[in-house]
């Protein structure tokens, strides 16, 4: 987990800060404005479905990985190609 935070604060999402209790340094992590722009909600809408969380949502969906999974056989000309449209 620590190491998937560390890679977020290099694309500027998260940002880690150095907290010193007692002479041992723990990390905390924070949302940049970019981090906050994937939370739903941000910026005062009121509705979960505006902004980037549903853009990001509706990329994942199954029906478009299974439309890339497709690509080799319209690129080969693939007559298996003809039954996906």
């Amino acid at each position: 987990l620590f190491r998937c935070l560390r890679l977020l604060c290099t694309t500027g999402i998260i940002e880690e800060i150095v907290i010193t209790e007692d002479g041992s340094k723990k990390s905390a992590f924070l949302l940049t404005e970019m981090g906050q722009l994937l939370q739903t909600g941000f910026g005062g809408s009121a509705s979960p479905s505006d902004g980037v969380p549903s853009v990001v949502l509706h990329w994942m969906e199954q029906p478009l990985w299974d439309a890339w999974s497709h690509l080799p056989d319209y690129l080969a000309g693939s007559p298996k190609a003809k039954d996906y449209n």
